[in-house]
């Protein structure tokens, strides 16, 4: 009663002992800790925890965290998180070397670990949401607020009171919907051109977003860089 519960350490203790006293012997498995390519572990307590939950993490979402992955590290995760044989792997590394700038590494561990954590269903949620946000060229005005929805159902998302429209700044829509830190991240953003109001380019912070920039009667996508989107529901 009113215990804590018990430490890692103290759970392997526990597991050794019932297995020395049970079986004679015990046998103990661990495996590296995960971190980035700079030595910051991943986790809940670190706040980059990627889950597999698909409330919590989407297939796209883990799919598109995976395709980021560093470099220096995607070999190390075929091996950690898939069931690929290690010589597979190994021909798969000379062909990415023989084919510089081909992410093809990256592409097979988030096709292998989605597939894994969601099936084949996550898998094509995931492949669908990625080809429909990162097709810049396509002209948002044409497309239902249905076909909206199911296009964008994977990105992150925010409401804001309609009653703004004409009162807001595109830098203050961006910051709230929290694509930028600042004001002054988002004007520095769009001084390099790499913010987008319906996939074109913005060249104006000041800019009051109004109902012409809205499509399907409530929504409005915004997108900094080239993969990370935002879509803006705007409510009465």
């Amino acid at each position: 009663r009113n215990r804590e519960p018990m430490k890692s350490g103290t759970n392997s203790a526990l597991l050794y002992f019932l297995c020395f006293c049970l079986l004679g012997c015990y046998v103990g498995l661990t495996l590296p800790l995960l971190t980035t390519s700079s030595g910051q572990k991943l986790g809940k307590s670190a706040g980059n925890a990627i889950w597999l939950d698909k409330k919590r993490t989407s297939p796209y979402e883990l799919y598109q965290y995976l395709l980021k992955t560093e470099d220096d590290r995607v070999e190390r995760l075929l091996v950690m998180f898939t069931f690929m044989p290690l010589d597979e792997i190994a021909d798969l590394v000379k062909a990415s070397k023989n084919q510089p700038g081909k992410p093809i590494l990256h592409f097979r561990l988030a096709e292998s670990v989605v597939r894994l954590v969601y099936g084949d269903k996550g898998l094509t949620e995931a492949l669908e949401a990625t080809a429909a946000l990162f097709n810049p060229s396509e002209d948002l005005s044409e497309l239902s607020g249905d076909q909206l929805e199911k296009r964008f159902k994977d990105a992150p998302r925010v409401e804001v009171s309609s009653s703004l429209l004409g009162n807001i700044t595109f830098v203050a829509l961006f910051v709230k919907a929290g694509l930028s830190k600042s004001r002054s991240e988002c004007r520095r953003l769009i001084s390099g051109g790499g913010a987008y109001l319906n996939n074109e380019r913005v060249e104006s912070g000041n800019m009051l977003i109004n109902a012409e920039h809205v499509v399907a009667k409530s929504v409005t996508l915004l997108r900094k860089g080239k993969s990370k989107y935002c879509v803006v529901h705007w409510t009465n």
